[in-house]
């Protein structure tokens, strides 16, 4: 697969989940299923700090995802 096409995957996940999650905020998708991650060495008690992932590849984020929906549907 190509980049392209992970990030359209991505795209029609993270679709899928909003139309599914309605009660959950934009957000708390991005990070319940995996988009994001937290930093914790960033992140306090009063802040939450999403990790710099600007050079990961779709790819991973997508691996990651799978990962949350497996966890999702148990």
């Amino acid at each position: 697969m190509s980049r392209q096409d992970d990030n359209r995957d991505l795209l029609i996940l993270l679709s899928e989940i909003v139309e599914k999650e309605s009660d959950l905020r934009f957000s708390q998708i991005l990070y319940a299923y995996g988009f994001v991650e937290q930093d914790d060495e960033m992140s306090t008690q009063e802040k939450f700090v999403w990790k710099d992932e600007f050079n990961v590849e779709p790819s991973k984020i997508l691996k990651r995802v799978s990962k949350a929906l497996v966890k999702a549907a148990r």
